[in-house]
Order: structure tokens, then C-alpha cells, then sequence
């Protein structure tokens, strides 16, 4: 039985204030790392422990893109799963995504859903849905209490090329992002969020007037440049992820906060 909730932690986490989604991507071979260890097991998961202990009073949730992990060759799950178990130990009321942007379906799919949530005991998943949004995110949200973020409108410069096309034949012609969005408002899940970038303001604008009660997961802000007025644009029920932003900072804490203050100064002071 499951009795990990990942929306009811979350909202949990943001009526208490918090919006602030730590992105534990240590990329040992970052220019910014400074392994002070001698394994890469070790270098990681002391620097991502030590992130978790200084964050876990702010953070809403805790992304790990999985890449980073997996480059780390046979000790790459072993050190995922060490720190999903260290957040479970030491923030046990935070969620945990799994930022692998999987995009599968079949067998294929449950075998990264069973991976996800068996394996490395996520509590949700980022999906690419270029194969079909029900397909992609069935085998994950077979598990109960689970939960998908759809990618819809990402945050890098080239995501206009597919994204951005104009889609219909009727008169009511929209962009391909914003039928990947309809396409999971459709599916009628609660348990299905949008990722939109920060870096795309009007466009995380339109999202949210068309699903004002749909979960975002905004990245972008910080090192990607997305702009602080994407922040009021996206709403309360978003966070907002940084990920190089606070893992690599001299002072992970501050960096958190001064994210967190920002968010909250302009969610809540309306």
C-alpha cells in the first residue's frame, strides 16, 4: 500500500508557503564541483546530503534528473536511491520527482514507471508525451498516489521548433504546446501537471488562464535567464525549480531562500 500522496504532500508543502523546487542535480564533472572526496559515490552523495540537510525546511519538493546519475556508470542507481532514502530519513514531508522526461509506452513504459517508483521510489515523474499523452503516462499513473508533469512548454531556446507549430484544421488553430496541455486537462487527472518554462512568460501566461487550477513545474529561473515576472504569471499552485542555482552555491541555504523570498514576494503580497 502507498502512503506517500505526492499532491497531497505537495499542497501540503505550498500551503505552507513554500514553493521552492531544489533541483539535486550534481553533476560530478560540473565545472562548478569541487569533489572534496575521493570516489565520485562519495563526492555526490555527501555534496546532495548535505544540500538536503541545509534546504529541507524550505524546499517543496526535490527534483533529480537522473542523467546525472546514470553517467556515474555501475554505482549510478545505488547512489539515486541512497539519496531518495536520505530525503525520505531527513525531509520526510517533502516529494520527490524523478526528472527523467520518460516518453514510452507499452511494456517499455511500465518498465520505466516499475524502475521510478519501485526501484528508486520516486513519487513522480517528468513524461515526454511526443508519443501520445494518455499512452506515455498510463503505465505511471497505474501506481496510486503517483503523479505525471507532462512536458508542454520547456525552457531552452530551440523548444519553439516542435512546440511552437500551429496545429488544426478549424478556425480555433493553437499552438502544439497548447494541445499537449489540452490533451492532459482531457484526460481528466488530477495527477497530471504541465512543466513550462520560465524563459517563455506569455506563453506560461496563456497556459495558466486556460488551467488555473492544473500543477506547473516552472524551471528556468536563474541560470537559464527566465525572468522573475514569470513568477506572479505561473500562480501559487507551481514551483518554481533551480537546480545548479542552490546545488552549487557557496551558501546552498541562502540560495534557497533568497529563490523562496523572491517567489513569495511575488505570490503573496499582493
Amino acid at each position: 500500500m502507498n502512503d506517500r500522496d505526492f499532491l497531497t504532500m505537495l499542497e501540503k508543502r505550498q500551503s505552507e508557503g513554500s514553493n521552492v523546487c531544489v533541483g539535486l542535480d550534481v553533476d560530478y564533472w560540473n565545472e562548478q564541483f569541487i569533489p572534496d572526496s575521493r570516489t565520485p559515490e562519495l563526492a555526490v552523495t555527501e555534496h546532495a546530503f548535505a544540500v538536503i540537510m541545509q534546504t529541507r525546511t524550505i524546499a517543496a519538493a526535490y527534483k533529480l534528473n537522473w542523467a546525472f546519475y546514470l553517467q556515474l556508470g555501475d554505482d549510478g542507481i545505488r547512489i539515486l536511491r541512497s539519496i531518495v532514502d536520505f530525503v525520505r530519513l531527513y525531509a520526510d514531508c517533502v516529494p520527490i520527482i524523478l526528472d527523467g522526461k520518460f516518453g514510452d509506452i507499452g511494456n517499455t513504459g511500465k518498465a520505466y514507471a516499475r524502475t521510478a517508483f519501485e526501484i528508486v521510489k520516486a513519487d513522480a515523474v517528468t513524461v515526454n508525451p511526443y508519443m501520445g499523452v494518455a499512452d506515455v503516462t498510463a503505465p505511471f499513473l497505474a501506481y496510486p498516489g503517483k503523479f505525471c508533469y507532462v512536458l508542454v512548454k520547456t525552457s531552452n531556446p530551440g523548444s519553439g521548433e516542435l512546440q511552437g507549430l500551429s496545429v488544426g484544421y478549424t478556425l480555433a488553430r493553437m499552438f502544439f504546446f497548447e494541445e499537449v496541455a489540452r490533451n492532459a486537462k482531457r484526460l481528466g487527472s488530477d495527477r497530471l501537471g504541465a512543466v513550462v518554462g520560465a524563459t517563455f512568460p506569455s506563453e506560461l501566461k496563456l497556459l495558466r488562464d486556460n488551467y488555473p487550477d492544473m500543477q506547473f513545474l516552472v524551471p528556468g529561473l536563474g541560470a537559464q535567464g527566465g525572468s522573475p515576472e514569470a513568477i506572479a504569471l505561473a500562480g501559487p499552485n507551481t514551483i518554481f525549480n533551480s537546480s545548479r542555482g542552490i546545488v552549487f552555491a557557496d551558501d546552498p541555504y541562502n540560495a534557497a531562500a533568497e529563490l523562496h523570498n523572491l517567489i513569495s514576494g511575488s505570490l503573496y503580497s499582493q
